[in-house]
């Protein structure tokens, strides 16, 4: 039997009424941030490792501000603790660009750099009745996360062109280029209808990402790329954790200078130049390295930069030349190399000889003068 389609120009799925059960409340704000102690809600993802986003569509559907704040401060906590991005979809009842600036004063407690806000809802197909409805957007914004980090990389924002909604078939609200430019820079991320591409993610700011903030965690990648780094480094190094240093670290690239054996295996596992600075690791600095001097036979640049002048340019310095024949010390008779002069003082510039003028020529009888052909 075929089945006809619906509204939409889609197949209508089977539905299948149950009877004799109690569908529920949806939940609310207790039961979504949980008890930490029994990891219920929130908590529980304090067992599931590697995670990097965090998305709630339940708190669309909610009347009060309020509640939704309330669970968006517990859901940043918890996303500064594992380092995960909180993906938060703009309330359901912000049904225009007025709406919207009128109701992010709302979300001012918690402008945080974990969190970025999308707007507006996105238009679907239900797959229970088979009919359009509106849904939160973090879903799909989720998906372009996980299409961009796959196809470019966790440091590419997922917005543009490219961030394609995919299955999305209009969204609730059509914004303008104006209206765009009015939320963008408040920190709230748009999703529009291009002509030519579709519905498509058209920001990648964070909470904090408001022009008037000037914060460094403005940008999505940047915060992604972050959390990113972060948690690689922990997961490279928790193999080395509780490792003796003196079999361990000498296989790997570069390890800090503390890090180094200097005894024989088994012995002071970690050593250091003195006792109040053993145990102690470094990473990420390093002292700045110094240039050795240019071995003999070489040439190096002068010490001092050629300076700008803004009347032209500025012929190029002489070429420092090093001889093997320098004395060492300074010691000895002066050598001239080039246009330096090596002496007791060290290098010095020496100075140019004259150009020797020729004698004018004279003809047969003395006199000066051209010469005869």
């Amino acid at each position: 039997m075929r089945q006809r389609p619906g509204p939409g120009g889609h197949i209508n799925p089977p539905v299948f009424p149950l009877t004799g059960g109690v569908d529920g409340d949806p939940p609310g704000p207790r039961d979504i941030i949980g008890d930490e102690a029994g990891k219920t809600g929130l908590h529980a993802l304090r067992d599931v490792d590697d995670v990097s986003l965090l998305s709630l569509p339940e708190l669309a559907a909610y009347d009060s501000t309020d509640d939704m704040i309330t669970v968006i401060s517990a859901a940043q906590a918890l996303c500064r603790e594992r380092r995960i991005l909180l993906l938060a979809d703009a309330p359901g009842f912000w049904a225009d660009v007025d709406s919207a600036r009128a109701g992010l004063s709302a979300f001012d407690p918690v402008r945080d750099g974990q969190t970025a806000l999308y707007f507006p809802q996105v238009q679907m197909i239900d797959p229970l009745t088979g009919r359009m409805r509106s849904f939160p957007p973090s879903g799909a914004i989720a998906g372009v996360c996980a299409r961009t980090d796959a196809e470019r990389g966790v440091w590419k924002a997922p917005a543009g062109t490219a961030a394609r909604l995919a299955g999305v078939r209009s969204l609730s609200v059509r914004l303008t280029d104006r209206e765009n430019a009015l939320l963008n820079p408040l920190g709230v991320n748009c999703l529009r209808t291009l002509p030519a591409v579709g519905s498509v993610v058209w920001g990648a700011r964070t909470l904090q990402g408001a022009d008037a903030l000037d914060s460094e965690w403005k940008y999505v990648s940047v915060r992604r790329l972050t959390c990113t780094s972060r948690r690689a480094c922990t997961a490279d190094c928790s193999g080395w954790c509780s490792n003796p240093t003196a079999s361990s670290w000498p296989g790997r690239r570069g390890p800090p200078a503390a890090l180094r054996p200097r005894r024989a295996p088994g012995r002071n596992p970690l050593p250091g130049a003195a006792g109040t600075r053993s145990r102690r690791v470094r990473i990420g600095t390093r002292p700045p390295r110094r240039r050795p001097p240019p071995p003999p036979g070489t040439w190096a640049p002068p010490p001092h930069p050629t300076p700008r002048c803004p009347c032209g340019p500025v012929p190029p310095a002489p070429r420092r030349h090093v001889t093997p024949h320098a004395p060492p010390g300074g010691a000895g008779p002066a050598r001239r190399s080039g246009p330096y002069t090596f002496g007791s003082a060290g290098w010095r510039s020496a100075p140019r000889p004259r150009p020797r003028i020729p004698p004018a020529r004279t003809g047969r009888s003395g006199r000066r003068g051209p010469h005869p052909r």
